[in-house]
């Protein structure tokens, strides 16, 4: 059974019903339905009765701050009573009267109380928290009006205070005025004293003016040396360029010697084969006339033999003729047994044969079924792995908050929160979408293993600059899933990984790869000066806003130490289907980042060497023939099927 979500009262209170629900038809159903509207608009009614919010707008009181009224502290009473008196009916048979009306309304809500049993302990509960909510708020008012008492007292002790206070300023005030008459006449002598410290800046702006000069002609002076330095070492490459062509020369022909050498060497190789072969030609030829030797001699053996066996052939086909002729007596009775024999086997034959369609038929059913379960498994499995896989993090996120609620509960039990955990408690909020996020990564991001294939094209960046040693660490901002710190942890690097979605962090854990929750730019910030030697954000920077972004850039740029790396991905929209499609297929993505933009944004925050690095193009089977279209064809290519992503990469100098 699906209930309707409650709905907003005026007055704040969550009405429960289904505004939206068919009309109810005639009958008993309709009066059943009668009854269940009955039921809630009395639940609704008592709770507005129990319950009057203080921004109700029928009658907005006036914020005062005097202590509360006897009236107040009543009405909260009567409040915690009316609780009390419903209370005690939740879930208890409502009056039947004696008429066959009374006795079917009296089954039907039997019937209802039997479907929603589980309702009466819930509401039991939430009475016996507003109950608890109101005395707790009695018990507040009552300490408020004793606070409020304490502070009338300690006020009119202040207002006395306050009047000895201003006495004894305004003597002070006359002391104060006679002191400020002596400051004037010292304020006459101090602009005396500046007029002749003034005089003596005049003669010392002179003083160095001529020292200003006299550097100057020191500055000419070094940029002659350096003209001179420069045109010596001009000099002296060029002498050795001369050095490195006679160099050159003389390796090339050492070479040319070297390869004259090697074919003197492989032409004596070809000698010694051909005299070799030539011998064991020589060696097979003696023993072919050997063997032929032999095989004459064992002819001759062999025609003596065949005239003995000639003659004892001749005496045993004499005694076959008789063996033959009491033969066929007994053929003829066997091939009377065998026409018999033949009979049932072509019986036999007929049945294996209708026995061999059932099992073929059998076969076919058998494999059709074996396909059908191999197409449900194929259609089920898919959808279940990818469901659980969704469900897993979403699992994650909300036991997280459950734990993070009930944590700050018990710190407070049974007073009410405080400001600090109501803010830890709100700020809860931005981990709504973790889960969701993580699906649409699964969905649209593509697997880890095509993830890892593409992030390895940076590894000889870190192999060539010696990234990623304890000198050199690497701090992958927005680490996602971890592919990036797996491929890393897989080749001995250095690295740790960041991010805001706890259902990613929880995953790289799960894998045993070094990440925390942190917010890249804050995490940035709280690092000392020079303290990485590689910075990492693959699809993180297209997700920020531009202050964000600079402070991002900011931040890597102070955190980096000289000789450092810093590495950003993101969509490229150079590419038609990227900037019009797929870069919107991720809700949270803020605005695409031309390459041009990109390369700019990085030198002009400090990064040296910047270069952009285009990434994944599409399959080659996906382009236009380019022989038969041409130059169009080619810019076709180039808007739709060019690179997808690029990368900005730049250096700390």
């Amino acid at each position: 059974m699906r209930i309707a979500a409650p709905a907003e009262s005026s007055c704040g209170v969550r009405r429960y019903g289904a505004p939206n629900a068919a009309k109810p038809c005639a009958g008993s159903v309709g009066y059943s339905m009668g009854v269940g509207n009955e039921l809630f608009l009395q639940i609704q009614q008592e709770m507005e009765r129990a319950y009057r919010p203080r921004d109700e707008p029928s009658s907005p009181a006036p914020v005062d701050t005097a202590e509360p009224s006897l009236m107040e502290l009543a009405g909260v009473r009567s409040a915690v009573a009316a609780l009390y008196s419903s209370y005690a009916v939740v879930g208890q048979m409502p009056p039947e009267p004696p008429t066959l009306r009374g006795r079917m309304s009296a089954n039907l809500v039997k019937a209802v109380r039997r479907m929603l049993f589980w309702y009466s302990p819930q509401i039991v509960l939430f009475q016996y928290s507003a109950v608890r909510a109101f005395e707790e708020q009695a018990k507040n008012l009552e300490g408020t009006g004793r606070r409020l008492r304490e502070f009338r007292r300690r006020e009119e002790e202040a207002r006395d205070a306050l009047g000895l206070r201003i006495q004894q300023l305004e003597s002070e005030l006359g002391e104060e005025r006679a002191h400020n008459n002596r400051l004037r006449a010292e304020w006459h002598d101090l602009q005396t004293s500046v007029a002749a410290t003034a005089s003596r800046a005049e003669a010392l702006q002179r003083q160095l003016e001529t020292e200003i000069a006299a550097r100057d002609a020191l500055t000419d002076r070094i940029a002659g040396l350096q003209t001179a330095y420069e045109d010596a070492r001009e000099t002296e490459r060029t002498a050795r360029q001369g050095l490195a062509a006679q160099l050159e020369a003389e390796a090339d022909a050492r070479e040319s010697l070297a390869a004259q050498l090697e074919a003197e060497a492989h032409a004596r190789e070809s000698l010694a084969a051909q005299l070799e072969a030539e011998a064991h030609a020589r060696e097979s030829l003696a023993a072919r006339l050997e063997a032929e030797a032999h095989a004459r001699e064992s002819l001759a053996a062999r025609l003596e033999t065949e005239v003995h066996a000639r003659e004892s052939l001749a005496a045993r086909l004499e005694t076959e003729v008789h063996a033959g002729e009491s033969l066929a007596a007994r053929l003829e009775t066997e091939v009377h047994a065998r026409e018999s024999l033949a009979a049932r086997l072509e019986t036999e034959v007929h049945a294996r044969e209708s026995l061999a369609v059932r099992l073929e038929t059998e076969a076919r059913a058998r494999e059709s079924l074996a396909a059908q379960v191999d197409s449900l498994r194929a259609q089920v499995f898919p959808r279940l792995e990818r469901e659980v896989l969704r469900l897993k993090p979403l699992q994650i996120a909300q036991d997280r908050r459950i734990s993070v609620l009930l944590e700050e509960a018990r710190k407070r039990w049974p007073e009410p929160f405080d400001a600090t955990q109501m803010c830890r408690l709100c700020g809860e909020e931005r981990h709504d979408i973790d889960a969701f996020y993580a699906a649409l990564e699964d969905e649209f991001r593509g697997s880890r293993e095509e993830i890892k294939e593409r992030l390895t094209v940076y590894l000889p960046k870190l192999m060539e600059s010696g990234m990623g040693s304890q000198s050199m660490p690497i701090l992958d901002a927005g680490c996602g899933r971890g592919e990036w710190l797996e491929l890393l942890r897989d080749r001995h690097f250095e690295a740790t990984g960041i991010d805001l979605n706890r259902v990613n962090i929880a995953m790289c854990r799960e894998r045993g790869l070094p990440a925390q929750e942190a917010e890249a730019v804050a995490y940035l910030q709280s690092l000392p000066d020079a303290s990485l030697g590689m910075v990492t954000a693959f699809h993180l920077i297209e997700h920020l806003p531009l202050r964000q972004l600079l402070g991002l850039l900011d931040a890597v740029v102070r955190t980096l130490k000289p000789g450092g790396l810093a590495i950003f991905e993101t969509p490229n929209p150079n590419n038609v289907w990227v900037g019009t499609r797929s870069f919107y297929l991720d809700p949270t993505h803020h605005h695409p980042i031309p390459p041009q933009l990109g390369q700019f944004l990085a030198e002009s925050r400090g990064l040296r060497r910047v270069e952009i690095m285009e990434l994944h193009p599409w399959p080659e089977a996906h382009r236009v023939d380019t022989h038969t279209d041409g130059e169009v064809a080619e810019r076709f290519n180039e808007y739709f099927y060019g690179p997808q992503d690029y990368a900005i990469i730049g250096w700390k100098v």
